[in-house]
């Protein structure tokens, strides 16, 4: 998402006509990314209440 982000903005850069799309794709890469983010916090925090299996 991070790559996307920065050629998005890239491109918004280098042809102001695709500006608008390139800035609203790049907006919803940083909100898919922050969504991962907080998925993966709790995805780790319900990993480590978990008992090894050889115990």
């Amino acid at each position: 998402m991070a790559v996307a982000a920065d050629l998005l903005r890239a491109i918004g850069e280098e042809q102001p006509a695709a500006a608008p799309a390139s800035a609203f794709a790049a907006g919803w890469c940083a909100h898919a990314q922050e969504a991962r983010t907080a998925d993966w916090r709790r995805i780790e925090k319900s990993l480590k209440s978990l008992e090894p299996f050889w115990r």
